[in-house]
């Protein structure tokens, strides 16, 4: 990945990141504002689509792609319906684990990680659990695939010695970070520094996805 398109993308998302929060009203999303959000995870599916084209075959890789877009599409979902957009992001978390199988074999020490985020995810949200049945087992479910994702890909930089394995690692680590945040803005009392910190950690985490083609 060069330099210019480097400086070109942050730039882009940096601009689309500052046009959203501008819009963005009392913690909800009106049209204007999901659209500055989208645009602003499209950098990343726009690198990788480029990074694929630019292989001979794609092959396996566009299950990241299809993880990264449809991460794009629930952006604008949960901005409209909080659960069916979360159920859009689960999708997306099935994708990236579909992909990491592909990329090294699964490890008896991802299930310790596992169960370690998911320990740890309880402590920190448990003030939430008072909320209604349906949400609660729609956001349980995301929080499962979430927590296998990221065991699954904070292994990949000790299978596969490659500096994108690392990205990945750093990239779902961020996005593990930025929902723990987005759940306690959800279900306990909104925070603004919150607000702003989780999705900066969100969009990191995509785009460093993003560009781990780049380096596979």
């Amino acid at each position: 990945m060069s330099i210019t398109l480097c400086i070109l993308s942050v730039a882009a998302m940096g601009f689309f990141f500052d046009r959203y929060f501008h819009h963005r009203k009392d913690y909800k999303d009106n049209k204007v504002a999901l659209i500055y959000k989208a645009s602003d995870t499209l950098v990343p599916v726009l690198l990788c689509l480029y990074a694929l084209l630019r292989r001979a075959p794609a092959g396996v890789y566009w299950l990241l792609f299809t993880g990264i877009f449809l991460c794009m599409a629930a952006d604008v979902v949960i901005g409209i319906r909080f659960e069916a957009g979360t159920l859009v992001f689960l999708v997306a978390q099935l994708c990236l684990i579909a992909y990491y199988f592909t990329l090294a074999p699964f490890h008896w020490v991802s299930i310790l990680l596992f169960f370690g985020i998911l320990i740890l995810e309880a402590l920190i949200l448990k003030p939430s659990f008072s909320y209604p049945l349906n949400r609660l087992i729609c956001c349980g479910a995301y929080a499962l695939a979430m927590a296998f994702m990221v065991s699954m890909a904070l292994l990949l930089p000790f299978s596969v010695y490659l500096s994108g394995t690392i990205l990945l690692a750093v990239g779902a680590v961020l996005f593990l970070i930025s929902d723990t945040m987005l759940a306690q803005n959800t279900f306990g009392k909104p925070v603004q520094w919150r607000d702003r910190l989780l999705m900066a950690f969100y969009y990191s985490a995509v785009y460093l996805m993003a560009v781990s083609t780049f380096y596979l």
